[in-house]
């Protein structure tokens, strides 16, 4: 008897430490361009952030430049942050929308990178994706490289893996900052990710999306790619964000004519338009699919917002939304 009641208390315990740790509800952190990776292994959801946002502010609990990741095996119930990757590079001011890859058995965070420091020729501040690595989702991650991954003479941002056919390719976007018609590019890596091989190559300009602003001189945002392989029609889609004419901040799908990275990327269409975006999409444990955004798009109010992810074999939309709480019954 003695034994059972120490086993009933340490399962008490157990559970009580959990239920502290998890002390977050979705509704209650501040998060921007969330990412969040399902680990199988220890049925867990690691939901990536900066530990410091820069001009968007900063993070609950971040004492430097960095990455944080919150923890939970609901969807609902969230860790504190904790820090996996801390910068030490000098002139870093913001740090903007890691995501965290699983390739070749280790992690990858790509994240942009700014600095102090401008870009030769240009009075525009140092931007670029840069890669980071880790054997665990918990970090710590280190750099790979000695500079962005992105091209050094270019204001770049929002970097995302896509493996195709065994090789490794980044898509991001070339700011509208440096050309005002912001592009969304692709970059073949080397296996170990460490180099590029070739050069990066055009996929489609901001100007393509639909309702697209019209003056030449406006800048035209391409933000946030994330690609996304139907399981019904083998169908290769771009998840991706921007700010059409008179439009808030919305989520797009482009899809791929060809079926692959190389496009050409056709028939964009606007599939969430209420002033929130930089979506991705991860199937949950209980095998439901759902896009994650930020929204709404800027200030303090920024939450984790999760869509269902609706693909009927000739499109992707959203469908309706997790609760940020269960309905009582």
């Amino acid at each position: 008897m003695k034994t059972i009641r120490m086993l009933s208390c340490l399962c008490l315990l157990a559970a009580t430490a959990l239920a502290q740790e998890a002390s977050l509800r979705r509704a209650d952190f501040h998060i921007r361009d969330p990412f969040v990776v399902v680990d199988e292994g220890t049925h867990t959801y690691y939901l990536y952030a900066s530990a410091n946002m820069g001009a968007f502010g900063k993070m609950e609990g971040s004492a430097k430049f960095g990455v944080m990741v919150y923890t939970s095996k609901d969807l609902q119930n969230w860790t504190k942050p904790k820090q996996v990757l801390t910068l030490g590079m000098p002139g870093v001011t913001a740090v903007w929308a890691p995501e965290c890859h699983r390739y070749n058995g280790k992690y990858y965070i790509f994240a942009t990178l700014t600095f102090r420091q401008k870009i030769p020729g240009t009075e525009l501040p140092k931007r670029g994706t840069w890669i980071f690595e880790s054997t665990s989702p918990s970090g710590p991650f280190q750099p790979i490289a000695e500079d962005s991954t992105t091209p050094p003479e270019w204001s770049a941002l929002d970097g995302t893996l896509y493996v195709e056919k065994g090789k490794p390719y980044m898509v991001f976007c070339h700011e509208w900052t440096q050309i005002t018609d912001g592009t969304m590019c692709v970059q073949e890596l080397s296996s170990d990710l460490r180099r590029c091989v070739g050069k990066p190559q055009l996929l489609f300009a901001a100007s393509s999306a639909p309702n697209a602003k019209k003056n030449p001189k406006a800048g035209k945002v391409t933000d946030g790619p994330f690609l996304y392989r139907s399981a019904k029609n083998g169908s290769l889609y771009m998840l991706w964000s921007t700010f059409p004419e008179k439009t808030p901040y919305c989520v797009l799908v482009t899809r791929s004519q060809s079926g692959t990275v190389f496009g050409p990327w056709e028939q964009s269409r606007i599939i969430a338009s209420k002033d929130g975006g930089h979506p991705m999409a991860f199937r949950a444990f209980d095998g439901t699919e759902y896009v994650s955004v930020h929204q709404p798009n800027g200030g303090k109010k920024e939450r984790l917002h999760l869509f269902r992810l609706l693909d009927d074999g000739t499109t992707l939309t959203l469908g309706e939304e997790l609760p940020f709480s269960a309905p009582e019954k």
